[in-house]
């Protein structure tokens, strides 16, 4: 048997397990969620208490990129698991990647600490879900990049995002959304090529199937979803 940090598996075992994979954000100067990060860390705990991830982990990913408004007191993946942790998300359910500065090193990086504990990348796994939480301005970029980056790991599906949703008329959102379509069409190429020599970076091949795929399954989909959440959210 394979155990590490609360996630477990035996080699006969054919159960599926599912890892909620909260994407960072800025944080304050005290080194608490900032207001972005905040609401994917309310969502997430709102989901947990859903009967369909009563038994999922969360991975919480984010390093200090200064770049972009994170404090620098600490990483975006210790605050966000201590966030966690104070509204009683038990430790061994969490994973803490401290090291991302971006958003394809949040997929890249989560993805070698899964494979460190096992859980992907070996023979026989059971599958692996993973549901990628962030805002809706964040999400179509944060879907390919996770594609490509597990798009060699036959274990790992991609389950639908859960999708924070911001204020449309917010200028600095639609500032946001404005940049995300210039970083899926340039940004998201440029970062299969810089991590090229990285351990867990799949070939090339792979990795660009993987984002004309979801891509397709973007258009078809998201808006639906988005829509749908926004109704549940509206219900509480």
């Amino acid at each position: 048997e394979t155990e590490t940090m609360g996630l477990s598996h035996s080699k006969d075992s054919k159960e599926s397990m599912i890892v909620i994979v909260v994407l960072g954000a800025p944080t304050t100067a005290e080194g608490r969620p900032g207001p972005d990060l905040k609401q994917r860390l309310d969502h997430c705990l709102d989901i947990l208490k859903s009967p369909f991830h009563a038994s999922s982990h969360v991975a919480v990913t984010g390093g200090n990129p200064l770049s972009y408004g994170s404090s620098g007191v600490c990483s975006e993946g210790d605050c966000m698991e201590r966030y966690l942790v104070e509204h009683g998300v038990p430790a061994d359910k969490i994973i803490v990647e401290d090291r991302a500065i971006h958003t394809f090193h949040n997929a890249l990086y989560v993805k070698t600490i899964l494979r460190g504990r096992g859980l992907i990348l070996k023979p026989g796994l059971p599958t692996l879900n993973l549901v990628v939480l962030t805002t809706d301005w964040h999400v179509e970029r944060s879907m390919l990049c996770f594609a490509a980056a597990f798009s060699d790991a036959p274990n790992v599906t991609l389950l639908d995002p859960e999708v924070v949703p911001s204020d449309a008329k917010d200028h600095e959102v639609v500032s946001r959304k404005a940049k995300e379509r210039m970083l899926i069409e340039n940004w998201i190429p440029l970062c299969l090529a810089e991590e090229k020599g990285h351990p867990d970076m799949p070939g090339e091949g792979p990795a660009i199937a993987a984002l004309f795929a979801m891509k397709s399954k973007i258009t078809k989909t998201m808006p639906e979803r988005t829509s749908e959440q926004t109704m549940r959210q509206n219900s509480l």
